[in-house]
């Protein structure tokens, strides 16, 4: 295993339309920006794909290499 963390880029002014992008994986410990508040650049990211078992529902998230 290799240790990240993942970065959920859902934002929107409240009562307005908010722009999604599909959660990822990002390499490492999680470093702080003054702009952005996390440090993404130069860092391996890789999207998170999630399936769901249609009896019990039981979610598995999996970062599969692109």
């Amino acid at each position: 295993m290799e240790a990240g963390y993942v970065v959920d880029r859902t934002s929107g002014p409240v009562g307005e339309m908010p722009w999604r992008q599909q959660a990822r994986w990002v390499a490492g410990a999680p470093e702080r920006s003054r702009l952005s508040g996390l440090r993404l650049r130069g860092k391996a990211q890789v999207a998170i794909v999630t399936y769901r078992c249609p009896r019990c529902w039981r979610l598995e998230s999996f970062a599969p290499p692109t």
